[in-house]
């Protein structure tokens, strides 16, 4: 039902109608976001990539022609993360003292960033698939038309993290204790 009215207000947006692009992006900003952040860990980053995303969204909606905005959508945030990821791993930091603090920030987690512990012992595909079951509220079903995969495949990696972040929650539970 979602991707129908998503589908409609794609179709409107095309033809014009800019207000259509609102739902557009309230549907999908965070999916954008976490296709992009769990590129480049990197919240600045992957901001900036959702704005790209969004632009270049905008210019090539005459090219659109499919039934599943969402996987054209994340495939150009997919993209548009890797070409920076792979841009941004060539500069070299010359400030020493701002590289220790960014790597300060980026390996330290909070003890109840669940997410945080997700993202460092899932693949990406794993982790995007629960961050859009468990924080987006999407079907299982949905997920599997917006990443164009088979439903029995995203509902494997689905139960596979889950059974990943339990485990690893529950060895650190053991040894401390708990």
């Amino acid at each position: 039902m979602k991707n129908e009215k998503l589908e409609k207000k794609v179709k409107e947006f095309a033809l014009g109608n800019s207000k259509a692009f609102d739902y557009i992006y309230d549907v999908s900003h965070k999916v954008v976001f976490m296709v992009a952040f769990g590129i480049l860990n990197n919240r600045e980053s992957a901001l900036d990539v959702m704005q790209e995303t969004y632009r270049a969204m905008i210019k090539a909606i005459g090219t659109y022609n499919s039934t599943n905005f969402m996987a054209w959508l994340t495939t150009i945030a997919r993209n548009l993360a890797y070409n920076s990821y792979n841009k941004n791993k060539r500069v070299v930091l010359s400030d020493f003292g701002d590289q220790k603090y960014d790597r300060q920030i980026t390996d330290e987690r909070d003890e109840g960033d669940l997410f945080g512990v997700a993202k460092s012992l899932l693949d990406e595909e794993s982790y995007l698939i629960l961050v859009l079951v468990v924080v987006e509220g999407y079907k299982r079903r949905e997920i599997s038309k917006m990443l164009s995969m088979p439903i029995s495949t995203v509902t494997y990696k689905y139960k596979s993290a889950l059974k990943i972040i339990e485990e690893k929650l529950t060895k650190e539970g053991e040894k401390y204790g708990y």
